[in-house]
């Protein structure tokens, strides 16, 4: 089932390049293209166990994000 979902965008995404090219991409497409991953529902599985989806994924950015950011500051308070 997703495969066949991932194949329509992936031909769809490949026929809009070829019309248009990548240095045409007007705002109005762009926002089709992010729509369409935001809305695309995909998971994955860790050992049956953990269920990994786009909504964690950013949860995981700010978490390394934050640790990136506390660990600047104590090397700046070193200094």
């Amino acid at each position: 089932m997703y495969s066949n979902q991932i194949i329509q965008h992936q031909d769809r995404l490949l026929s809009f390049y070829g019309k248009h090219g990548s240095n045409n991409l007007a705002p109005e497409h762009a926002d089709r293209v992010v729509n369409m991953i935001v809305a695309w529902k995909w998971h994955l599985r860790a050992a049956d166990s953990i269920e990994i989806d786009n909504g964690v994924i950013p949860l995981i950015i700010g978490t390394v994000l934050s640790y990136f950011l506390f660990i600047f500051q104590l090397q700046a308070a070193e200094n």
